[in-house]
């Protein structure tokens, strides 16, 4: 969840920081848990600062900050497609290891 958020922010320049969270909640987490877990993070993404706040709480220059968040995702995402792939090798995860975004480059 962690990744898809920080690729999310980003990637999404004008994107409200709470809504990156929903929709990396959605897309990752959100199907394995029941109900009441689900409402829990729903009101703690409710309490996320803004996007602006969050970036600025990160570093003083904004550029530099939403660059290093999309480095960090990407190596974030290099670490994932390894682990995935090494679970995927030692039979964890079944017939097909587990879906990631595309890559960039």
């Amino acid at each position: 969840m962690l990744h898809d958020a920080l690729a999310r922010v980003g990637v999404e320049g004008g994107a409200v920081l709470a809504e990156c969270l929903h929709a990396a909640y959605d897309a990752t987490l959100r199907p394995h848990q029941d109900p009441f877990t689900r409402r829990v993070v729903a009101a703690a993404i409710w309490a996320a600062p803004s996007r602006a706040d969050f970036l600025a709480r990160l570093g003083s220059h904004r550029e530099g900050v939403e660059a290093a968040v999309v480095e960090m995702a990407a190596r974030m995402e290099t670490a994932l497609r390894d682990v995935h792939a090494l679970l995927h090798e030692a039979g964890v995860l079944g017939a097909e290891p587990l879906p990631l975004p595309e890559r960039g480059d």
